[in-house]
């Protein structure tokens, strides 16, 4: 499978025209043609293309197959669109929505709060390893220190009693 990536980001209705093809547009509101995205449309319907995304993914390529045989189909063609030089902060932006989402959609327990906090390490590590070999100490020290604290948010949270 060939990299065809697009020279610059999607636009709205190239995404919604994916969502269509998909089944899984959203249905248009009492302002808004069908199919007639704006560009304010573009972060919602990509957040709905990415949860369409990994969706899939989840009943097509379960973490939990030993061997992953499958898991390694979907991260071969993930790679294809996903820039090896460039993945770093592509893993970290998926930790800190990782932990976003956790925080917005999940009760908060000592476990989720701690896992909403090892997600944020995660990223904020990646990151410092990305900006130390793009040299920017500065940066890099920035993020050391945020993945340092989430790490003992995350030790805190699980010394509380789990319910």
């Amino acid at each position: 499978m060939a990299r065809a990536s697009a020279p610059k980001p999607a636009s709205a209705q190239a995404i919604f025209h994916a969502l269509k093809a998909l089944g899984a547009a959203p249905q248009p509101g009492p302002s808004r043609h069908a199919d007639s995205p704006t560009p304010r449309d573009t972060l919602p319907l990509l957040g709905i293309l990415l949860a369409k995304a990994e969706t899939d993914a989840l009943h097509r390529a379960p973490a939990s197959q030993d061997p992953p045989t499958a898991l390694t189909r979907l991260l071969a063609g993930y790679q294809t669109q996903a820039p090896s030089a460039g993945s770093l902060p592509l893993l970290a932006h998926r930790l800190h929505r990782t932990a976003l989402e956790a925080a917005l959609e999940h009760p908060a327990t000592p476990l989720t709060q701690a896992a909403q906090h090892a997600a944020q390490a995660a990223a904020h590590l990646l990151q410092a390893h990305h900006h130390l070999n793009n040299i920017d100490p500065s940066t890099s020290r920035t993020h050391y220190h945020q993945a340092r604290h989430h790490l003992a948010q995350a030790q805190k949270a699980l010394s509380r009693p789990c319910p």
